[in-house]
């Protein structure tokens, strides 16, 4: 019996099995994720976390898109020095897919870092090897209230009752190919012209801010990355504060030339800014300075590669520690930079009932001040009436309930020192 039809005379007819295939996803989540990511060649780490993403799409052979919110904590920190610290970030994105060239084109979208405000264009394409990345991105105003955005709330506070005068604009291009040797070009620029702020409940404004930085990369390598700071100054009340750098090898050792002039009450900084601070600031710093070293040679203690020039004073300045019996009031202090030495030129301080005068040299100032490194030299120290009690911690010993005392040298001091005290006190 034959039971298959003669199908001689009926044309085939061909049918396109992806027309009019659509796909519509209503709902799709990632909640409460993380992400660690570790590059031990570049001594680079980049966490995300609280990573929570939702979308909702429709895939087509003619047009898919995905419409998504993304929120996250993100910290990227190459070497020692944190580029990002747990800082807020939102996109809320309209994704086109061409799922046939795996090309990802960002539509309408506005994204978050903190709270400044920020818009992309362009798109992602994922190649054999690598990525193709062509990006645009800028903030949609021109507001200086977005530049302290930038700051995370933590420290910026409220910025809905913040009096801002001036511009503030950041635009930036990520163009090239991102593979396991080479990343994008960079060209990330921020500008802000006579700027100004005030806090409603600080008695202080900042004003005549000039920023000009930028981030740029030309040729791929990620080694050739670098920061120029080309201007960053303000003024608050009749002090006027200017500096400028220029910071390379971001990657590996990160080489940093940098300028500062100008005079800054350090009082000040409190009412004009929220700083949550231990201690309460107070002092005058005059700083005309020019430095250039690199973090391999601080944290080498290779001073022939640490150059530096110029001066810096203090006046009226409190330091208080739980290192410290008493607060050190230092009345003045005098610091003459030049290549290959550091000289404590003058220091005249007390201490409860002790006065203390000292000069001498400094070997490792900036490894103290960038590298958490202890503040190393040689001092000759008088003192006219010098009291051990302010110098002395009464501690409880373990075998008697009887009170000890117990010398205490500040812990960020590792130094030899020369005294002379005309009268010396002390008790028991």
């Amino acid at each position: 019996i034959d039971i298959f039809k003669d199908t001689e005379d009926q044309p085939e007819t061909a049918q396109d099995s992806s027309r009019g295939f659509t796909l519509d996803v209503k709902d799709y989540a990632i909640d409460n994720s993380a992400l660690t990511y570790l590059d031990e060649s570049s001594n680079m780490a980049f966490y995300i976390t609280e990573l929570n993403h939702s979308g909702k799409g429709t895939f087509s052979g003619e047009v898919s898109q995905l419409d998504t919110k993304t929120s996250a904590r993100v910290s990227l920190k190459i070497d020692s020095t944190e580029y990002l610290s747990n800082n807020d970030i939102k996109l809320d994105a309209l994704i086109g897919l061409d799922l046939a060239n795996n090309k990802y084109t960002f539509k309408e979208n506005k994204a978050y870092i903190n709270q400044l405000p920020l818009e992309f264009q362009g798109y992602v394409q994922l190649l054999e090897e690598g990525q193709e990345i062509d990006i645009s991105f800028e903030n949609p105003g021109s507001d200086f209230r977005d530049f302290l955005a930038v700051i995370p709330k933590t420290y910026s506070k409220n910025l809905d009752q913040v009096e801002t005068t001036g511009n503030f604009k950041i635009k930036g291009i990520i163009k090239g190919t991102m593979t396991e040797e080479t990343i994008p070009s960079l060209d990330i620029n921020m500008v802000s012209n006579n700027a100004g702020f005030k806090y409603p409940d600080l008695p202080k404004r900042v004003e005549d801010i000039s920023i000009n930085a930028s981030v740029i990369n030309t040729t791929g390598n990620a080694d050739d990355t670098y920061v120029d700071l080309q201007t960053l100054n303000f003024k608050i009340d009749q002090d006027v504060f200017k500096s400028s750098a220029v910071i390379k090898n971001l990657t590996t050792n990160m080489t940093v030339d940098a300028n500062v002039d100008g005079v800054l009450n350090l009082a000040n900084l409190s009412k004009a800014y929220p700083i949550d601070l231990d201690t309460d600031l107070t002092g005058i710093l005059t700083a005309k300075l020019a430095a250039s070293f690199d973090m391999d040679a601080i944290d080498n203690n290779a001073y022939q590669r640490i150059k530096s020039n110029g001066n810096l004073n203090i006046r009226g300045f409190k330091y208080a520690s739980e290192d410290l019996v008493n607060p050190i009031v230092i009345s003045e202090a005098a610091i003459v930079f030049n290549p290959g030495t550091i000289k404590l030129n003058k220091f005249d301080a007390s201490t409860g009932k002790s006065d203390i005068t000292a000069n001498g040299t400094i070997n490792n100032l900036l490894g103290f001040v960038f590298s958490d490194k202890k503040l190393e030299g040689e001092f000759q120290v008088n003192s006219n009436a010098f009291y051990l009690s302010d110098f002395m911690k009464e501690t409880t010993s373990e075998s008697t309930s009887k009170p000890a005392e117990a010398f205490k040298i500040p812990a960020f001091l590792d130094c030899k020192i020369n005294a002379d005290a005309k009268t010396v006190y002390y008790d028991n």
